[in-house]
């Protein structure tokens, strides 16, 4: 089965390209197929955000979709400090990676100096018209500090310059590529089983 995954994102791509392996599956994307659309990500939630990219799509190609979209919640923290689908975005203005390594530190300051977080991934799937599948799945606690790492080298994600992984006490800039495919483990185990109850695996 061909599944375009409505994304251009080439890490997210090669994630789920890997996350499907031995199964009977076809990831396409975007390009693969010579398309370019621009989504109005209008949504309050990573489900409606997932769901308007997915809608967009399917109804140019008519080819079943799967669509993602993430956000960061915090504990703890006011509701407008909440960063939710606007990790990069503070008061309208799209943060450097060093300028989010600056502002993430300081809220964890502010409010004691480790607070507690996890991505909310929203997963939508369409697969006709009317024949939707949806869930929301929460990845595993983290913790971000108030002092970044001294080594601010990461693979795309600033993030990791000042977040801490509870289970072996690193940043996750500092974490194996195999330390980070077990921490994953979870969230691919949940997002193969979405797919599973929707029928397509």
């Amino acid at each position: 089965m061909k599944l375009l995954y409505a994304t251009e994102n080439a890490s997210k791509i090669c994630n789920m390209r890997y996350r499907l392996t031995g199964y009977d599956i076809e990831i396409i994307t975007p390009k693969d197929i010579g398309i370019h659309i621009e989504v109005d990500e209008n949504g309050t939630t990573p489900i409606e955000n997932a769901r308007l990219k997915a809608q967009a799509y399917f109804d140019k190609t008519g080819i079943p979709t799967l669509a993602a979209d993430s956000g960061l919640y915090i504990d703890d923290i006011p509701d407008e400090a909440q960063p939710g689908l606007f990790v990069r975005r503070v008061n309208g203005k799209k943060l450097s990676d060093h300028e989010m390594i600056q502002h993430y530190c300081a809220l964890s300051n502010t409010y004691g100096g480790k607070l507690t977080a996890r991505y909310v991934t929203g997963l939508v799937l369409l697969l006709g018209d009317e024949l939707e599948h949806s869930v929301e799945i929460p990845d595993d606690d983290f913790i971000i500090s108030n002092k970044p790492n001294e080594n601010r080298a990461h693979r795309g994600n600033p993030l990791d310059v000042v977040t801490i992984c509870p289970a072996n006490g690193k940043y996750f800039n500092d974490c194996s590529l195999e330390e980070l495919a077990i921490m994953a483990n979870s969230f691919d185990k949940k997002c193969i089983g979405f797919l599973k109850d929707a029928g397509i695996l």
